[in-house]
Formats: structure tokens, C-alpha cells, sequence
């Protein structure tokens, strides 16, 4: 559908509309590079522990063992498939979050006529016409405009409206010379608060502001999480250790064989087969010694916990797109946020009004005349609308405006109504030149011809000559003056906007605002503030007592941004102690050497600059710490990206950050940060508990592996049965594990140390010392149940399913690892834990009464069950006294 243009602009023909498609492409976002399926699942084949099952797989194939590498296969396979899964389901969810409909129809000129066209067709050159509520489809250059002003929230992060005009006479207006982006610039993604005007586009797709920062966000930064370089540091010692006692079990078997007899000493003797066979036999208990040593549970049952938490915060509005950052989250030890819209509402409401004629009142009372005729001061001159109801409220139009609408409605006016009822004749829009919006018009209320004004206090108080007061109408002094000057500043000074209101009766219609505001009655100001959200401070206090720094980052002024930085508790006193704010112009000079150093006690930067955020996180990361980035907005995208762990919002941000992140917020409540973060820390402790149950196996095994050759017994435990251990119980472990609830009490501890080796010191006692108690009942077990023919396959039976119980009674101590609580108290909080459990001694009841050949088992009875489980107990009942020692210790 077409009409003919009525202004100045003919537009495009259809041969320049091709000419610059083919020159600078389509209006569309290049789409983000997306990992494929299949590079997606073979990355999980980088974890050092993968490769090292990969390589006890290859062994044991090679020397005969095709079952036993068979199933070390199936656990890599497991634990990489279900972290494959986990992140593709993600990204799945992610991609639905983040559509954009680009085929939205915007009116341009061509061919010197008005015509609908799709966003993604826009070419470089259109001529565009907007007006207010629509988002600039692409960057532009604005050719003429009527009291246009932009949101630039997305980019600058503030949402104070911007005015737009063309370049007058190539010279820059004062009051716009220190302004983010050019005056005359209108960018994609912004969003038309008010009035219209013509565009020429500059720019399409991905060479607009937004497609840049797009281009940024998505940079592969490869930055290794905390726990990747824990398990990569675990990884490598397990191999080093695995490997040098197989080799050196190797040299001894084949030391200890030569010495016997049992292998030739004559190179040319293994020709023949048998001594080959023997050979080959000595390696393969080397071999099982490698694969006992290898946690080979340890990947899946890592990633199950990663999963299952990544679970449980997408439930608590924490939806998580790389499995990594569940745990990662947990170990940040700083915060960077910016204001708007994280911690603060992103929604202009009044916060106070001073009007003489009512005193001391927070709200308009329906009743009373003066407040009705303040009511029709407001709604009268004003061209903003609200839509929804409390809840949902949306203030199309000038947000400032919304503010003092909405402020009428809370206070029980229909704003509608009493606009519709003056009977408007004249309005002048509010311009940075004037400062003041006006409207003339026949008042229902009155049955008089008033003017309306409201604008910056300085300026309408300046035409003020009277004011209305409790008292009646009386002379504006100059004492009122300083006192109402006075009340300003302390409005400004708690990071308000003000704006004052005035009337005057008239009897002509006037052509001019200068001409017309002249002689005014003032009614009084009102503070207007994007409030705090109210869970902030304290999620913010719960940051602090966790030991996590907050670091706000906003284009506000100092004296908003302070303010803000006291209302939300980054500071107690009235100022910010000294090196704890600084301007963004201030902080663009630091050289890289002074900027690490002055990050450290700094809380905030004021005035910031869309480049400052990103500058932050690099000079935090090369001070070692762990740093989580939230935002909402396009200029956040970049930060997001290279922090430890970016954080979206999920209502509010831009695609642009979404993909950034690793995190979105779907409630976009900076208190959800909180509850990730306790998750995380709960998280990295279940994999300590896991660790410790886990290496207690090995170590265990690799003792027992060690021994068995010098005591009568030269494979204790088979590497079918150490796949059982380390994959099926171990990963019924791991789940039991992770059902944990969070301990609110992890909050209250510094963060850990992101360097520190993930098995501490105490975790390493409580292993070994439990190692050397299972190691100490086999060798009993051994000496006391060897025959002439050696170790019955009924002992070596009950040697595997002691071991496999006793593992199970330590399980529920490892429950208890960091705490010093029994396992029985309040043991009904999470049944889960015990129901999977349990699955484990009911597994292994039937592995060995069915298991048979493969698994080398033989059926035992009722007696020797309950011998097992009973005397197996005894170290749970050990567990449970020492606890009990520890509370006596700790209330004594």
C-alpha cells in the first residue's frame, strides 16, 4: 500500500534501493555462531580425565580385555552425552527466549511515496519516517525532527529520554556537546519516547552500533572456570600417580618372576607363547592397577551434579546456558551490576511532593478541591499514557510524565478523564532550550482559560511571581525562593529528579511560550527517581557478608549514583569514603598499571562511559579475581562475554546481552544472583563431599591392587568390578549427593580461594586415614582366610561386596563432611538422598547373587550378608562418635 509523500524527501527508486542492498548488505543481525551439535559433544572429549579413560580403555583392548574396555567406554560415553544433552537443551530454551521478529514494517520513502517496509529490507539511504513508541529499526541520521527524544537505554544504560535533532549550521548545541552519541544519531534498537521526525539510514545489520557490540559479545574468550582448573590439576596428578605405581608394579612383577623362575631370563625364550601369555598376564595387573587408580565415575558423576543444579536454578528463575557456570557462580568474588533496570526498576516513580497549598501530603486525596485542581495541572499537560494495572504497569511516552500520571492514578484519579475534560487549545512540547512544557486550554474544573507549566524548578520558579499556599494566593519572596532553592537541592542531592509545577489564568491564546510563561502562580515540585528494587540491599548485604565485592557501574551523576550507592548499603555514611567512587572520565585515564590497583577499594563509577564496564573486568581478572557481570542493556554485551560468569536479564536485556551470558535471569531480580551463588558454593561442596568418597574408593583400591600380588592374591578386585564401583555406585553416590539442599550457612564464608587444589588438607586426612582402615581390613581378611590353594572365590566374593558396603556406611559419613552434625539429624528433610541410596546395597545384593561369571561372583548366604552389613556398619558408628566428639568440643 503507497501514498504520495507530502514532505520535502522523494526517497529511493527501486534501482538505488538494490544498488545499496548489494553494496552494504541486508538489515539483519548477523545470527550468532552457533557450536554445531557434533563439535559440541566431541568438546566434552577435552577433559583430561576423559582422555585418560579413553587411554585405560585402548590398554585394556589391546592386552585382551575387551569387556573391561567396553564398559570404560560406556562411562565416557554417559558422562559426556548427558553434559552434551544438558547444554543443547539450554540452548535450545535460550533460542526460544531470544526470537526477534525482524519482519516488522517501518514507513519509508521511495520513489517519492509512502510505503510499509519490512525491517530486515531497509537499505543504507531510506528515508525514514518515526514517530512516537516505535524502535529505530537501524542507524540513522536524523534530517528533521518535532521534539523528538530517544530512549538510549540499551546502549548508554540510562533511561533518561535523549533529545534528537539534524545538525544545525554543522554546529553542536551546548547542552549536547558532552553526550554519549552525536545529537543527530539515532541508533538501532532504541526506542521513540516522543514526538517524530525523518531518518536517513546509515547503517544496516551487523555495521550498526548494535551489530558491533553483537560481534563483541560473541568473541571466544576462552577463559578457564575455577573448577575446570581444579579437575584439570586433579586430572593430571591421578595420571601421574596411576601411571609411575603401574610401571613400578610392572617392574617388580616382572623383577619378582625373573628372581622365581617363573619368566625365562632369555629375550629369545618369549617366542614362545606361554611366556608371552605370562608376560601379558603381569601387564594386565598392571593395567587394572591404571584403571583401579582412574576415578572413572568422576566425569559423569561431575556432570551429573553440574546438571542436576542447572535443574534446580532454572526452577529458581536462574536459567543456566553452560553447565559450567552453576559451580562458577559459586566461587565469585566480585560482582560488576550496572543501575538501571538490575538494581533499580527501570520505571520512573514519584517519591515526594512539596506543594504549599497541601503540606506534608504523600498522596492526592480525591475529595478535596485542590488536590483536584493539582490532579488537572498534571494530567492536563501531559501527553504520556499508562497501560496495565500496578502489577503490570507501562508508561508509553515521556517516562518522566508516566511518573507524575501514575502518581495521579495511585492517588484514586482517572487520568484520562480528567485530561479529556480541559478542553486544550495550545501546547507547547517541552524543548532543551525552554526547558518547560506548557498547555493552554479551558478547564472544566475552574470554568477559567488556564495555562499549565511544569519544567526544570530554576527555570519556572524564575517566572514565578506568586504562589498558591495553605493560606490562600499570596506574593512569591525572595525568601520562599531560597527556601523552596533549598528543598530542591536535598531533593537532587538523594538522586531525585525534580520538576515544578505552575499555572496562570489567561484571556488570550498566545503564539509563544516566552510570551506566555510570564506572571506565574507556583503550585509547588515533585521528585520523581527510578526506586531501588526492593530486594536489593538485601541481596546486596548478603553479598558482602559472603565476601563478594559489589562494584555498580551507571551514567548518573556522583551525587544520583552515591545516593543510589547508599540506599542499596554499599556504604554506611553519607559520602563514599575516599577511593570508593570515581568518574567514568577519571577512570578512561588510568593507565593499565593504576587501574588493577584502583579497582581494589573502588565501589562504584559515576558518569561511565559505554567502554568502563568492560575495562573493570579486565583489570579485576588480572588481579585474580572471579568476576560475574550483569546487565541488560547492548553496551553490556562485551563485559558479559569476557566475565568468569555474564548475567542477563531475562525480561528486560537486549538479545545481545542474552547471548552474552551465561546466566539469564528470568525474574530480572538481583536477589536471584544470591540464590545462585549459595547453590554454586552448595554445588563445589557436594563435589568435595563426591571427591572425598570417591578417592577414598581409589586410593583403597590402589592399596589393595598394590598388595594383593604379595599376599597370595593377585587380582582382589577384577576391572569388572571396579567399573561397577566406579560407575554404577559411584554415580548413585554422586546423585545422593546433589540432592543436598544449599546450607544458607555457605553465605556467611569468604569465597574460596580459585587457585586453591580442590582437595584440601582436611579432605586428604579424612581420605587416607579411611583408605588405610579399608586397606587394613583386607589385609586381615586375607591372611586370615587363605588356604593352601590360596583365596576361595566365596572369600574374594565377600572381599568385593565388603568393599563395596563399607564404601556404602562412609557414604553417609561423607554426607556429613563440613559440617559437624549426624547423619540422622533431620534425616526426613530430604528423602531423595536416602532413596537413591539405598540403591546402591540393593544393587550389589543382586550383582552378587546373579552376577556370576562376569562379574566373578558366587551367591552368598542370609548369615554372611548380615555378617557383612554389620561389621561394615562399624564405620558409620566411628563416623557418628567422632561428630559427636566435635559438638561436645564446640558447645564446651
Amino acid at each position: 500500500m503507497t501514498q504520495k509523500a507530502q514532505c520535502e524527501y522523494t526517497g529511493l527508486n527501486d534501482a538505488e534501493v538494490e544498488a545499496s542492498r548489494a553494496k552494504h548488505g541486508v538489515n539483519a543481525l548477523p545470527p550468532p555462531q552457533r557450536t554445531s551439535a557434533w563439535k559440541l559433544f566431541f568438546e566434552k572429549f577435552k577433559d583430561p580425565i576423559i582422555c585418560i579413560l579413553l587411554a585405560a580403555a585402548v590398554i585394556s583392548a589391546l592386552t585382551g580385555g575387551f569387556i573391561e574396555g567396553a564398559g570404560i567406554i560406556l562411562a565416557v560415553i554417559l558422562a559426556t552425552g548427558i553434559a552434551f544433552l544438558n547444554e543443547y537443551r539450554a540452548n535450545k530454551e535460550f533460542d526460544i527466549l531470544n526470537k526477534v521478529d525482524d519482519s516488522l514494517p517501518f514507513k519509508a520513502i521511495r520513489n517519492g511515496e509512502f510505503v510499509q517496509i519490512p525491517k530486515q529490507d531497509l537499505v543504507v539511504d531510506d528515508i525514514v519516517f518515526l514517530e512516537t513508541g516505535e524502535e529505530v529499526p537501524a542507524d540513522s541520521q536524523v534530517l528533521s525532527a518535532v521534539n523528538l527524544h530517544v530512549d538510549q537505554s540499551k546502549f548508554t544504560g540510562e533511561p533518561e529520554p535523549v533529545p534528537k535533532m539534524p545538525k544545525q549550521n554543522g554546529e553542536i548545541p551546548e547542552s549536547m556537546r558532552n553526550a554519549t552519541y552525536p545529537y543527530d544519531q539515532l541508533l538501532r534498537g532504541s526506542t521513540v519516547l516522543e514526538g517524530y521526525g525523518y531518518v536517513r539510514i546509515t547503517a544496516v545489520g551487523g555495521n550498526t552500533e548494535m551489530g558491533r557490540t553483537a560481534s563483541a559479545a560473541t568473541d571466544i574468550t576462552s577463559i578457564e572456570t575455577p573448577l575446570q582448573k581444579q579437575l584439570n590439576r586433579l586430572g593430571k596428578l591421578i595420571a601421574i600417580v596411576g601411571t609411575t605405581l603401574s610401571l613400578t608394579l610392572l617392574a617388580i612383577l616382572i623383577a619378582q618372576g625373573l628372581s622365581k623362575g617363573s619368566l625365562p631370563g632369555s629375550l629369545s625364550a618369549y617366542a614362545q607363547w606361554e611366556n608371552i601369555h605370562t608376560l601379558l598376564g603381569l601387564f594386565m595387573i598392571a593395567v587394572t592397577l591404571i584403571v583401579v587408580a582412574v576415578p572413572e565415575g568422576l566425569a559423569m558423576s561431575v556432570t551429573l551434579s553440574l546438571a542436576y543444579s542447572m535443574r534446580r536454578m532454572t526452577a529458581s528463575n536462574c536459567l543456566v546456558r553452560k553447565l559450567h557456570a552453576c559451580e562458577t557462580i559459586g566461587a565469585t568474588t566480585v560482582i560488576c551490576t550496572d543501575k538501571t533496570g538490575t538494581l533499580t526498576m527501570n520505571q520512573m516513580r514519584t517519591r515526594s511532593v512539596d506543594i504549599p497549598s497541601l503540606p506534608g501530603i504523600e498522596t492526592l486525596n480525591p475529595a478535596d478541591e485542590t488536590a483536584k485542581f493539582i490532579a488537572e495541572s498534571i494530567c492536563a499537560n501531559s501527553t504520556a499514557n499508562l497501560h496495565g494495572d500496578d502489577a503490570t504497569l507501562e508508561i508509553i511516552g515521556n517516562p518522566t510524565e508516566g511518573a507524575l500520571l501514575e502518581f495521579v492514578r495511585r492517588s484514586g484519579f482517572p487520568y484520562q478523564e480528567i485530561r479529556s475534560s480541559f478542553k486544550l487549545e495550545r501546547q507547547w512540547t517541552f524543548t532543551t532550550e525552554t526547558k518547560m512544557m506548557a498547555t493552554q486550554g479551558s478547564s472544566a474544573l475552574l470554568s477559567k482559560q488556564l495555562l499549565y507549566v511544569k519544567g526544570a524548578p530554576e527555570i519556572v520558579l524564575s517566572k514565578c511571581s506568586k504562589q498558591k499556599s495553605a493560606d490562600g494566593m499570596r506574593v512569591l519572596t525572595q525568601a520562599d525562593r531560597d527556601t523552596v532553592m533549598e528543598k530542591l537541592y536535598q531533593a537532587q542531592g538523594t538522586g531525585c529528579r525534580t520538576l515544578a509545577l505552575a499555572y496562570r489564568e489567561t484571556d488570550r491564546l498566545y503564539d509563544e511560550l516566552a510570551d506566555a510563561a510570564q506572571d506565574l502562580v507556583y503550585l509547588g515540585f515533585v521528585s520523581i527517581a527510578d526506586p531501588v528494587r526492593p530486594e536489593v540491599p538485601a541481596a546486596v548485604q548478603a553479598c558482602r557478608d559472603a565476601g563478594i565485592q559489589i562494584k555498580v557501574v551507571t551514567g548518573d551523576t556522583p551525587g544520583t549514583a552515591s545516593e543510589i550507592g547508599r540506599r542499596i548499603g554499599l556504604w554506611d555514611t553519607p559520602r563514599p569514603p575516599e577511593g570508593t567512587l570515581i568518574e567514568g572520565r577519571d577512570f578512561a585515564k588510568l593507565s593499565e598499571a593504576e587501574t588493577q590497583k584502583e579497582v581494589e577499594p573502588l565501589r562504584l563509577i559515576a558518569r561511565a562511559r559505554p567502554d568502563d564496564k568492560m575495562k573493570l573486568v579486565k583489570a579485576l581478572q588480572a588481579n585474580n579475581e572471579v568476576v560475574a557481570v550483569t546487565g541488560d542493556g547492548t553496551n553490556d554485551a562485551p563485559a558479559l562475554n569476557y566475565a568468569n560468569v555474564g548475567i542477563a536479564m531475562g525480561k528486560t536485556g537486549t538479545a545481545i546481552a542474552r547471548e552474552a551470558s551465561d546466566i539469564i535471569l528470568l525474574d530480572d531480580s538481583f536477589g536471584s544472583i544470591v540464590k545462585a551463588v549459595l547453590w554454586g558454593r552448595s554445588l563445589y561442596l557436594n563435589i568435595q563431599r563426591f571427591l572425598v568418597f570417591q578417592l577414598t574408593i581409589n586410593v583403597a583400591a590402589v592399596g589393595i591392587a598394590l598388595l594383593g600380588p604379595f599376599i597370595g592374591i593377585s587380582l582382589p578386585l577384577t576391572v569388572i568390578q571396579m567399573l561397577w564401583i566406579n560407575l554404577i555406585m559411584d554415580t548413585m553416590a554422586a546423585l545422593a549427593l546433589a540432592t543436598e539442599a544449599p546450607n544458607p550457612e555457605l553465605m556467611k564464608r569468604p569465597p574460596r580461594d580459585p587457585d586453591a587444589f580442590i582437595v584440601t588438607k582436611k579432605m586428604a586426612l579424612d581420605i587416607f586415614i579411611t583408605a588405610a582402615v579399608f586397606i587394613g581390613i583386607f589385609i586381615w581378611y586375607v591372611f586370615t582366610h587363605t588356604d593352601k590353594s590360596g583365596v576361595s572365590a566365596e572369600n574374594k566374593c565377600i572381599i568385593f561386596s565388603g568393599f563395596v558396603m563399607l564404601q556404602f556406611w562412609n557414604l553417609l559419613n561423607v554426607k556429613c563432611f563440613g559440617t559437624k552434625r549426624s547423619v540422622f539429624a533431620a534425616w526426613s528433610e530430604n528423602p531423595t538422598f536416602w532413596i537413591i541410596a539405598a540403591i546402591i546395597p540393593v544393587g550389589q545384593i543382586l550383582i552378587t547373587q546373579f552376577g556370576g561369571k562376569m562379574f566373578g561372583t558366587v551367591p552368598l548366604n542370609l548369615n554372611q550378608w548380615l555378617s557383612l552389613i554389620g561389621f561394615s556398619a562399624l564405620i558409620l558408628v566411628i563416623g557418628e562418635i567422632v561428630r559427636l566428639i566435635a559438638r561436645i568440643k564446640e558447645k564446651a
